[in-house]
């Protein structure tokens, strides 16, 4: 039997992004960025109550 012409494939549309997401790399760590990131914040409120 044949699915009608406007039923998907197998699997959800979120399967399909989440397998391009991931391919594309796109959920990789990225340690540098996030101490860079936690870094300004500290210093911004450090600044921030100095001044």
């Amino acid at each position: 039997m044949t699915p009608p012409s406007g039923v998907r494939g197998a699997g959800s549309d979120f399967a399909r992004l989440s397998k391009l997401v991931a391919a594309g790399g796109l959920m990789e760590r990225r340690p540098g960025y996030y101490v860079a990131r936690i870094t300004a914040v500290v210093a911004f409120y450090a600044g921030y109550w100095v001044v």
